[in-house]
Order: C-alpha cells, then sequence, then structure tokens
C-alpha cells in the first residue's frame, strides 16, 4: 500500500500489481508454488532468460539454479526457449513438484506471508495506501 500512494503521489493514475496475487486463492496457486513464495523473500528472485527466452524476474527454484550454472546451456531466443521448455514447466505445475518449481514474481514477493484472497489483499492495499497518504499529507501541512 506504501509503494501504491508513492507512486500515486508522484503523478501516477494507478499502479501495476502482478507478484501479490498468486497468493489468493482465487488464483488456484499450487501448493508447492505457494510454499515457495511464502517462504521468498525479495533476494530469492532474480532475472532470467530461461523462462522464455526473454529477462523475467522469477523467484528462484532447482531448475532455475540449474538454468544459471556456469556451465548451463545458453537460453534460446523467444519463442524458442519457451517451446524448449514449455513442457517441463507444465509438469513441474501440474505435478506439483517443490523442488522445480517456479513462476514469475517480482521482488514484492516479501510481502506474501500466507494464503490470502483478493478482497482481503485489496482491503490491505487500500488501508495501508491511504494511512501513507495520510501521513504525507499530514507531513506537507506541517
Amino acid at each position: 500500500g506504501a509503494q501504491v500512494a508513492a507512486s500515486l503521489a508522484m503523478g501516477a493514475q494507478g499502479a501495476w500489481l502482478g507478484t501479490l496475487w498468486l497468493a489468493a486463492k482465487e488464483n488456484h496457486t499450487s501448493p508447492a508454488l505457494l510454499q515457495r513464495l511464502i517462504e521468498a523473500d525479495s533476494g530469492d528472485t532474480l532475472v532470467t532468460r530461461a523462462h522464455s527466452g526473454k529477462p523475467c524476474r522469477v523467484v528462484r527454484s532447482a531448475w532455475i539454479d540449474a538454468w544459471q550454472a556456469s556451465d548451463a546451456p545458453v537460453p534460446l531466443p523467444m519463442p524458442q526457449q519457451q517451446a524448449l521448455t514449455g513442457g517441463d514447466f507444465s509438469a513441474m505445475h501440474e505435478y506439483d513438484r517443490a523442488d522445480l518449481i517456479y513462476e514469475a514474481a517480482g521482488q514484492s514477493v516479501f510481502a506474501i506471508d500466507a494464503p490470502t484472497t483478493v478482497a482481503a489483499q485489496m482491503a490491505t492495499l487500500i488501508a495501508d495506501a491511504n494511512a501513507a497518504l495520510a501521513t504525507l499529507e499530514a507531513a506537507m501541512s506541517d
């Protein structure tokens, strides 16, 4: 919420959120991925081309770490990398492979600490943004 308020204070009309929604039950995130996200912090994400061939920030796993190894092949350009690894990615999720599963995730993954719902997440975002904006307004009126 504070980051949303900061964006609004700088003149933005809105803010893009993605990673936080992975913890919402409405997203149907698999149990292994949800647990990985809950345990992760910002330092557990990295930018890699292993997912799609284009730079993409993901939450780390053994699969991603293997692609980052010095002896790993260089990821192919998009869309060839997705064609090469898409079946593996789908299987990780289908079989809920806790050791391999990963997903695109931003540094805001630190804010995921439990399963939630869209309604609960929106209520928290609005309350936190309003509190931050009220603090900013109070500071500006002093």
